[in-house]
């Protein structure tokens, strides 16, 4: 009893451990009553340790909704060890879905962990499906924020076969015009996660409908992207009108990702060479190139030269340009001798070049710097974290100041390609087709990659053929070329003033 009143943690494993060996189930019974929650997670852990366990469904049921997570989750593992307690589980997630008014991190990440452990189940399944077409017996005014987060989990979780139920779920969200712009987004990722086929119709008709934001548009073009054969002139017009430089600059990005993602004919290709990369920039150009990689018409090829022998400084590279030229003819090849001589003497420069830029690490102003970090020229907060604020592609920047030199830094920015940052390199997946991308999450089952932000694909290990590092970083190169050298100089002040402090923060 002294042990369990405890407020010191380091006693809990001591303490299941000793009640294990007490082996009395009466007595640890007692215990799932006792009122401190320490002591009642010790005794469920012990009791479901017991060669005859002796719990019943009513014992653990009423614990998933304790107000102490870790006592909830502790409830909810034993729960995984009786699946035909399920019932229970549905009842909890329908209090914790539809029922409470506001949840808290440890209640949001319980509900995730429930779903996700018991997503095989059919009555689980069910509920899923009903909380997300609305046909719930109870509804509430919650139900609509919490979609994108249903859709969020639905997208990762292990499941020996989709549900057919959740694909129509999907199909219904993107043609239901009540459901909002952020929840078709989230069944968007679903269906781009999880590669389903089954709602093309759906989606082609959220690309094609004028009427939808271009955001929705062009998420729903790239979910698609791979098994489209022809692209309509329709799509054509709406994605160039997209990359024109007039546009934001993620709305740009986005639209030459898409391109990149799409077969092209080849007069197609041509159009692209001769006006589309006329008007990209180092945040575009490189998600373009890879609209070329599966043509060999020589047409193509040279329209392609031409553009890359006029590209900005600083968005090519020597063995990008071979890669992209390989299936193309020896006229072509002969035709970018010269573009890759100077791209090689530029590799070579590339030292010179951080020494003429060192100069910008002193005199810039951070608050200014803050702007164009999360600004749309630069959009670094696209990809990259800072505080509370910003993308998940990237390393998390909160830090960078106190753990990077400047040198360092502006070597990240001007030459990205240089090194990688542990835990976020770009791996080049090949399975039914080629990925690249950073591993957001990973199980036994499968491989989860994460290439844009908002973007991921969820790759089955046993369809996987080869995972390499990737030669390229997914940040592209060029970015310090597409802000002024004032917006450079206070760019870099920024992130050289971010130590994880507070006041840093807005």
């Amino acid at each position: 009893d002294a042990a369990t009143a405890s407020s010191d943690p380091h006693h809990d494993h001591a303490i299941i451990y000793s009640l294990i060996l007490l082996n009395e189930p009466s007595v640890l019974k007692r215990k799932l009553k006792a009122k401190h929650s320490r002591a009642q997670r010790a005794a469920l852990i012990a009791l479901d340790q017991l060669d005859e366990n002796p719990l019943a469904q009513s014992d653990v049921a009423p614990l998933l909704n304790a107000t102490d997570p870790e006592l909830s989750r502790a409830a909810l593992w034993v729960m995984t060890h009786h699946p035909d307690w399920a019932d229970s589980v549905v009842s909890y997630l329908n209090d914790q879905v539809m029922a409470s008014s506001q949840w808290s991190d440890a209640q949001k990440e319980t509900v995730r962990e429930a779903l996700t452990v018991f997503a095989n189940n059919q009555k689980v399944q069910k509920a899923m499906t009903a909380w997300l077409d609305g046909s719930s017996s109870r509804p509430t005014e919650n139900l609509e924020v919490r979609r994108p987060f249903l859709f969020s989990v639905m997208a990762q979780v292990e499941v020996k076969k989709f549900p057919k139920e959740w694909e129509s779920v999907l199909t219904k969200a993107l043609a239901n015009p009540k459901f909002t712009e952020s929840t078709k987004l989230a069944a968007i990722r679903v269906i781009q996660s999880r590669g389903l086929s089954g709602v093309d119709t759906a989606l082609q008709g959220l690309a094609n409908d004028a009427k939808e934001s271009a955001a929705l548009r062009l998420a729903a073009l790239s979910a698609g992207a791979s098994r489209v054969k022809t692209v309509s002139r329709e799509s054509e017009r709406f994605l160039h009108a997209q990359h024109a430089p007039t546009q934001p600059a993620t709305r740009r990005s986005a639209a030459a990702r898409v391109t990149g993602q799409l077969v092209w004919n080849d007069d197609q290709r041509v159009g692209i060479a001769k006006k589309w990369l006329g008007e990209a920039d180092g945040l575009t150009w490189p998600l373009l190139l890879p609209a070329f990689a599966n043509s060999s018409d020589e047409a193509v090829g040279l329209a392609l030269v031409k553009a890359m022998a006029e590209a900005p400084e600083g968005v090519l590279n020597e063995a990008s340009v071979i890669k992209i030229l390989e299936g193309y003819s020896t006229r072509v090849k002969e035709n970018a001798k010269s573009l890759l001589a100077r791209l090689a003497k530029a590799k070579k420069e590339e030292l010179q070049r951080l020494e003429a830029l060192a100069p910008l690490l002193k005199g810039g102003d951070v608050g200014r710097g803050r702007a164009v970090f999360f600004g749309q020229k630069a959009v670094c907060g696209a990809c990259h974290t800072i505080g509370a604020k910003g993308g998940n592609l990237g390393p998390d920047l909160t830090s960078v100041g106190a753990i990077r030199s400047g040198r360092d830094i502006l070597e990240a920015i001007v030459f990205p390609n240089a090194t990688q940052v542990p835990g976020h390199e770009a791996f080049v997946v090949k399975a039914k087709e080629t990925y690249v991308g950073i591993v957001a999450h990973e199980t036994s089952r499968a491989l989860t990659l994460r290439s844009a932000p908002g973007v991921e694909v969820r790759l089955e290990r046993n369809l996987i053929q080869s995972i390499n590092l990737s030669p390229v970083s997914l940040m592209p190169a060029g970015l310090d070329r597409n802000i002024s050298e004032a917006e450079f100089r206070d760019l870099l002040a920024f992130l050289q003033s971010q130590n994880g402090e507070r006041w840093l923060q807005p």
